[in-house]
């Protein structure tokens, strides 16, 4: 997979937004291929069929789609002979754990990855038993590596990663107030 990610981002422009350039999110052997026009697709989608028959790996069709986020009506894409299924691109779709749209709109992302990091802290400083140490690494080690991945593919806004670093903090001086307090 490496080689293929690798021919994606130095062959394809991807799709841009305020600098940040995005070309493929990948997991073991999921890919999704983002470009901003159709040239860059069926080059990326070239790229992809000349790697699957070197390799030997297979699209599967009943999970491959595609999405245009674009007035124009263009033709169903066709790889290795299968028609790819068309996705609304005014919904929002969960890809790897990541809730993306074509619009880049991360309203619901950004809902979701509050939602688990406010409920891994409310879960981890639940522990009385802990000192404040443990508590910390807990959440340096539970909590925020998700964000830390969700952040590999979406630019979170400055604002509400200095909120979410505002309550991380709050809860866990409340916490330890709390630990010390059971503990003595």
């Amino acid at each position: 997979m490496a080689l293929l990610l690798y021919a994606l981002n130095n062959q394809c422009k991807g799709y841009s937004n305020n600098g940040y350039n995005l070309t493929t999110a990948a997991i073991v052997d999921n890919v999704a291929i983002v470009t901003d026009n159709p040239n860059d697709m069926r080059k990326a989608l070239h790229i992809l069929y000349d790697f699957s028959k070197i390799t030997g790996m297979f699209i599967n069709p009943n999970k491959s789609a595609y999405m245009w986020n674009n007035t124009t009506k263009l033709p169903t894409p066709k790889f290795n002979g299968i028609l790819f299924k068309e996705l609304s691109n005014n919904l929002t779709y969960k890809y790897l754990s990541i809730h993306i749209s074509l619009n880049l709109c991360w309203n619901e992302q950004i809902k979701q990855s509050e939602k688990s990091l406010r409920a891994s802290l409310d879960i981890i400083t639940k522990k009385f038993y802990l000192n404040p140490t443990t508590l910390v690494k807990l959440i340096n080690t539970i909590a925020f590596p998700s964000l830390g991945y969700h952040m590999q593919c979406i630019q979170f806004n400055r604002d509400w990663l200095q909120a979410m670093e505002k309550a991380t903090t709050h809860t866990l001086k409340r916490a330890c107030r709390t630990t010390l307090s059971h503990q003595s």
